[in-house]
């Protein structure tokens, strides 16, 4: 269903990397273009969760020859900037340019979770943040043109994506509000230089998706984002939001958002067995 001019991302949200590997060969295959992982990991009272996205990138790397791959987003409050460069460039390398940075501020919800401080101005930390991971990516001597993409809700975070990085990564958005962000995230851009817009579309089952929803609405900036959008319930965000179940309607769902400047749309299974992730990629490329 993808063309030489045409991206299609898949979200892998902690997976092992033996089922991470075999699902990138079939996405790749099956004619997506990018895989992203999040920043899964977290501390409950009982025991720690999540997998690393730099290691599901590397796996998801090693198992295939033309995908892109990398977090999406990797947390900029827990990971030191030059750590980040390092195994950001060494990945870059080791997979012949195929390696992007997505990375972003995450939540304080998240961040308490895992027993750790939150800066009390988001913007302000993303901001130094990147300008000391771009400078130490400018030194490097093996790597250093990996792409750096920002995560961004609001139109201060955009802004600084578009001055301050090489793409945005955008989540929970309904085709009016992408539209929007993306045009002012053009707008803002200081040169000519290409950037990438990237967008994660949820499907699944109706209860999985109203309960990752219902997740993010505790969230204090999503709650806002979700304000912004009117979209006040549950089944209003995810109608709002979340690509539909049927083939053909999620495949007119992503040419709508690419259509509005979208580069990269990213369906993102919530819920999904790997076996069933494999039968949703299947279904998109036949």
């Amino acid at each position: 269903m993808t063309t030489a001019n045409t991206a299609l991302g898949l979200v892998l949200r902690d997976l092992p990397a033996l089922d991470v590997e075999r699902i990138a060969g079939l996405a790749e295959q099956a004619g997506f273009t990018d895989i992203f992982f999040p920043e899964s990991g977290h501390a409950a009272p009982w025991r720690i969760t999540g997998r690393d996205p730099f290691v599901l990138a590397a796996a998801a790397l090693r198992a295939t020859k033309s995908l892109r791959a990398g977090p999406g987003v990797a947390a900029t409050v827990v990971r030191p900037y030059y750590s980040m460069a390092i195994a950001a460039a060494s990945l870059h390398e080791a997979s012949s340019g195929r390696f992007v940075l997505g990375c972003g501020v995450s939540h304080p919800v998240a961040m308490r979770r895992r027993g750790e401080p939150y800066p009390s101005s988001p913007l302000t930390h993303a901001a130094e943040f990147l300008d000391k991971l771009t400078a130490t990516r400018d030194q490097l001597t093996y790597g250093a043109d990996f792409p750096v993409w920002l995560s961004a809700l609001g139109p201060k975070m955009l802004e600084l994506a578009a001055t301050c990085s090489d793409g945005v990564m955008l989540n929970w958005m309904t085709s009016a509000t992408a539209k929007s962000a993306i045009e002012t995230f053009h707008a803002s851009r200081p040169h000519a230089k290409p950037a990438t817009t990237v967008l994660y579309l949820r499907t699944g089952a109706p209860d999985e998706l109203r309960a990752e929803a219902e997740q993010y609405l505790r969230f204090d900036n999503y709650a806002r984002h979700f304000d912004r959008q009117d979209l006040i319930t549950i089944d209003e965000v995810t109608a709002g939001t979340c690509l539909p179940s049927d083939r053909e309607s999620m495949l007119d769902a992503i040419a709508e958002y690419r259509g509005i400047g979208v580069d990269v749309p990213a369906v993102y299974p919530v819920g999904l067995s790997p076996e069933e992730i494999c039968r949703l990629i299947e279904r998109l490329a036949g």
